[in-house]
């Protein structure tokens, strides 16, 4: 009968494995506060060496009688090219729509005065028909005289009536002259300028505005001797003054300020004539690369040669031309690094190239602009091309990267940032800010000589409040149906926060959670309330939580007594929920099971043998400290036996809390001596309030409820 017995639980033991291995499916580890990466963007984008903001550029174009000639004094532009410039301007911006922000253009002309009437409003860019209106509405005219002041404050106008500064749109201004500041008043040149300068700094540096000049002297006599004026008005760093020999340059000029703009390499203008052939190297990793084409004649036709011998076409589902009178700019996107060739087609003479290649974007995830002090968490950066897909490592060109961080007193620490998924970057190392202030980032990308650049950002750590969650974590299981319990901590500078000292807002809203279930609608948010605990709050988020993966979201929504800037903090949690019970395949082997283990009395013993509760509970009441409570448990039931799936309630009465109530149950975790059954403390303060949980841990513990400490020991 023992042996019997023996083989009985053998095969029991082996059903249960098979059916719990059914029943209970993979479930996914999270780490508690481990942050999801979601697409849109918490802060403000952080990209190098592509800057993807939203851009507003007025060319400020130099309309008067010295640039078709007057009198005596010869033309500084007799053949117009300032206009075909412009409108080369207006055909390079076309190209720079990244994702969705479309830049916009819009054209001051300006001479004795800026008049509205001659004026082109801002526009988008994005539309065939707008470029089209934009190029047939730039004309050369004589305007008079030379008064700059009016066409800054006209520029401005252009920016107010687009709402440039309301949508946090980038601002440039883009002039071209020929001349010192003259009109009818006839003023002193540094007169002239101390008006100028008060425009500038009154509206240009207020609200960064970036400034290009571009000059051109064919005398020698007017703009040559202003430059130095010129110079120390610019109100931005980025802003720059241009000196042209000849007006033929002015093209090439207006390409160094769009690649200024948005950070593209500088790569000299290539020069290719019929009589050869030229080749050039294309690194990997660009979105895509730019041939903006100036024919010397009509019939000058330019191949631009793959490093596979192919010629690329108009038709090829990589790229796009756009032709315009005078020049034609080809896009070939995702090119092929390596050798790339041009040679002329047809005719006599030379064609100028400007190759723009554009990098693909990186963007810095964390630390975000804004961090709270105290927050300890990876360095993430990821690489994404245009269309949203994860940028792949070329098997010849590695990707490697690393950031060095320099807090406000001058310490460094290091990070190596290796790919954990596709197109995302993050570092083993944590980096938790322990000093107030900037906090300086430096970001080296190396491509194996592909292309390597380094990038600097800023991050302001203050003392701030931030979330960590305590609920869903690793050792929770969430079954498919239930509800699901959510608890997390407000810190500050690491430690618990006051709510009444940081928040003006009611200590019951200042932090909301809901559930973002894979392939379903979230769940309407919920306030998570305050516990007995100092900075923890919980709630059970009255939610069905449906079978499968997704995220809960938590955000602080209260607002701060002191913090003007401050940005609500988010934190994104990932969980798994497993269906609970068994697989209906095996039911009728369970009840067979447990018919021949009754009939054979293995389940009278085995019943005995149930693994219980060991150890000394002792419950100490603080405000009477002779008042001392303790439970004794051992395995087989000589003094009180609590088992898994059941519980015992233990003696808690508080004047605070007066229907304070709880009970002790088994939870089977893993300890350093193996497997074992720790007693958990489920208790809620009022009749209807959540029911918390506090898990021993093995050996000594202490968890303080109220007015109570519980101390757990083992034997």
């Amino acid at each position: 009968m023992l042996k019997l017995s023996r083989i009985l639980l053998i095969l029991s033991l082996l059903l249960i494995l098979i059916m719990a291995t059914v029943a209970g499916g993979s479930e996914h580890i999270v780490k508690p506060g481990e942050i999801a990466i979601v697409e849109e963007d918490k802060g403000i984008p952080i990209t190098h060496p592509l800057q993807v903001y939203p851009i507003d550029v007025v060319m400020i174009i130099d309309q008067s009688g010295t640039m078709s000639g007057v009198g005596d004094i010869p033309a500084t532009d007799p053949y117009a090219w300032r206009v075909e410039a412009a409108r080369y301007l207006t055909g390079n911006l076309k190209t720079k729509q990244f994702e969705d922000k479309v830049p916009k253009i819009g054209v001051v002309n300006f001479g004795t005065y800026a008049l509205p009437e001659n004026s082109i409003p801002l526009t988008t860019l994005d539309i065939e028909e707008n470029v089209n209106q934009i190029m047939g509405n730039l004309q050369a005219v004589n305007l008079g005289w030379t008064n700059f002041s009016a066409a800054f404050i006209e520029s401005v106008r252009l920016f107010e009536q687009a709402r440039t500064f309301e949508e946090g749109r980038r601002a440039a201004v883009v002039l071209f002259t020929d001349g010192e500041p003259i009109d009818e008043r006839r003023l002193t040149a540094e007169e002239y300028f101390r008006e100028i300068s008060a425009i500038v700094e009154t509206t240009f540096r207020a609200k960064e505005i970036d400034l290009f000049v571009v000059g051109i002297d064919a005398t020698d006599m007017t703009w040559s001797p202003n430059m130095e004026s010129w110079q120390r008005l610019l109100p931005t760093e980025t802003s720059r003054i241009f000196h042209l020999e000849s007006m033929d340059e002015l093209s090439r000029v207006y390409n160094d300020i769009v690649r200024i703009l948005y950070e593209i390499p500088d790569v000299p203008p290539d020069l290719i004539t019929d009589a050869q052939r030229l080749e050039f190297d294309l690194p990997a990793y660009l979105e895509w690369v730019e041939f903006h084409v100036f024919p010397e004649t009509a019939d000058l036709v330019l191949n631009i040669v793959r490093p596979d011998g192919t010629v690329v076409n108009a038709r090829d589902e990589d790229v796009s031309v756009y032709d315009f009178e005078t020049f034609s700019i080809v896009v070939v996107y995702a090119p092929d690094p390596g050798r790339w060739q041009y040679w002329i087609d047809g005719g006599r003479g030379q064609i100028e190239v400007y190759r723009n290649m554009i990098p693909v974007r990186l963007r810095l995830v964390s630390p975000r602009p804004i961090e709270p002090l105290g927050r300890e968490q990876s360095v993430v950066a990821e690489f994404f091309r245009q269309d949203g897909t994860p940028l792949t490592a070329h098997p010849d060109f590695p990707i490697q990267v690393e950031m060095t961080i320099t807090d406000p007193v001058g310490g460094q620490e290091s990070f190596l940032l290796t790919q954990t998924e596709p197109g995302i970057y993050t570092s083993k190392s944590l980096f938790k800010p322990e000093i107030d202030g900037i906090h300086l980032i430096e970001l080296e990308v190396f491509t194996a000589g592909a292309f390597s650049y380094t990038s600097e950002y800023s991050v302001e750590v203050s003392s701030l409040p931030y979330l960590a969650v305590i609920l869903p974590s690793d050792a929770y299981t969430i079954y498919a149906g239930d509800e699901m319990i959510v608890e997390a901590k407000i810190l500050v500078a690491g430690e618990p926060a006051d709510f009444e000292e940081h928040f003006e807002t009611s200590t019951t809203a200042l932090v909301i959670a809901w559930l973002e279930p894979e392939g379903t609608e979230r769940s309407p948010a919920h306030y998570l309330h305050p516990t007995a605990e100092k900075g923890r709050l919980a709630s059970l988020l009255p939610y069905p939580v449906p079978e499968g993966s997704g995220q809960v979201r938590f955000r602080i929504v209260g607002t701060l007594l002191n913090e003007l800037n401050y940005q609500p903090d988010e934190l994104v949690v990932a969980y798994t929920a497993v269906v609970r019970g068994l697989h209906p395949g095996f039911i009728a082997l369970i009840v067979l099971t447990a018919l021949t283990l009754i009939g054979s009395g293995f389940g009278v013993i085995s019943y005995s043998r149930r693994p219980s509760w060991v150890g000394r509970l002792t419950i100490k009441d603080t405000r009477n400290p002779g008042d001392e409570t303790e439970i004794l448990l051992n395995r087989f039931g000589k003094k009180k036996v609590i088992t898994l799936g059941k519980g015992a309630a233990i003696p808690l009465c508080d004047d605070q809390f007066p229907h304070m109530s709880g009970k002790l149950q088994l939870e089977r975790r893993s300890t350093e001596d193996g497997m074992k059954y720790l007693p958990v403390l489920s208790y809620s303060l009022e009749k209807s309030a959540i029911s918390m949980r506090e898990a021993f841990n093995y050996d000594e513990d202490l968890v303080v409820i109220g007015s109570y400490t519980i101390t757990y020991n083992t034997f």
